[in-house]
């Protein structure tokens, strides 16, 4: 299906990034306070706590500052594998299934941190009771790891979808197999303006229960812009972009006020990232087919836009 262009201007963005006063060292947040979720920047972040059997997080999102990584098991479902957040010590945890809200109508999450649990990285490492360890007793079982994001604008979903592999084991060299465990940064912004977005895990562990493989992961550094249209885009002409579907080359016109270009892939991995300035003109080409993300940037305003590479 060929995917629809999509151009936007963001302004200063706003931040979640989950760093809130007077936490104890590892500390966390479970939401046994029954308050049904936090804020961090312009986003708030629903969770459910349910008092059965004692009580347990159910479901949404977690803020933390645990920085174990050596505890395996769900003892540790609030630490991030990296010991800590990105660059700082508080970040999120995401369960499977959790849902954030930007309330204030629809806004451009332009990226994400995204990093590993201790609970699933030792899971997926080792194996326990539950989930078997990625990769087999060979190392050659094609296992991953996988979170897909979904924006939703007024209760509709988006066209468009986010893919990182959290694990990926299913290269033909076993040396090139992974866990994330440090914080990655994945572009988003590729959804365009929405006022929600969901996040759902899926793994190659699974059973008739459901995924063996634990459900959770953690984020930091939410980054969220408010969109604008084109036509206060403070350039000389429209910038133009064509021919877009493409068979491997594109060219791009109209550069006046913009100074760098970075390429994305779908996965938000930035490809290149280049000086444009004093251009008129770029040509792009790609070897592989797929969606890419070609933004230009300049002193006042940002530019998304599509490439579709057929």
């Amino acid at each position: 299906m060929i995917m629809a262009l999509f151009a936007a201007k963001t302004s200063l963005a706003q931040t979640s990034d989950f760093e809130f006063p007077n936490v104890p060292p590892s500390g966390y947040w479970d939401g046994s306070d029954q308050s049904g979720g936090f804020s961090s920047g312009t986003a708030f972040f629903p969770n459910v706590y349910n008092t059965a059997f004692g009580g347990y997080w159910e479901s949404g999102f977690t803020w933390s500052t645990v920085s174990d990584t050596v505890t395996a098991g769900f003892n540790n479902l609030y630490g991030s594998s990296s010991g800590s957040g990105n660059n700082s010590s508080g970040y999120a945890v995401v369960q499977q299934g959790a849902v954030m809200r930007i309330p204030g109508g629809n806004k451009v999450v332009q990226s994400i941190q995204i990093n590993n649990g201790t609970y699933a990285w030792i899971s997926m490492r080792d194996g326990d009771g539950f989930a078997k360890k990625f990769g087999g007793l060979t190392g050659n079982d094609p296992d991953f790891f996988r979170l897909l994001i979904r924006g939703y604008s007024g209760g509709v979903l988006v066209n468009d979808s986010v893919e990182f592999y959290l694990a990926d084991y299913r290269f033909s060299n076993n040396a090139q197999d992974y866990i994330v465990r440090n914080f990655t940064t994945v572009n988003t912004a590729v959804l365009g303006a929405v006022d929600s977005l969901s996040f759902t895990l899926n793994s190659t562990d699974i059973s008739a229960f459901g995924m063996n493989t634990p459900g959770f992961f953690v984020i930091d550094d939410v980054n969220i812009s408010a969109p604008s249209g084109l036509k206060n885009v403070p350039v000389s002409d429209d910038v133009l972009v064509y021919p877009n579907p493409s068979a491997g080359i594109i060219f791009v016109d109209n550069l006046s006020g913009f100074e760098q270009y970075q390429i994305y892939d779908i996965s938000g991995k930035i490809l290149s990232t280049e000086n444009c300035q004093n251009q008129s003109r770029l040509q792009l080409q790609f070897n592989q087919p797929g969606l890419y993300l070609l933004q230009l940037t300049g002193s006042e305003t940002t530019i998304r836009k599509r490439l579709l590479i057929k």
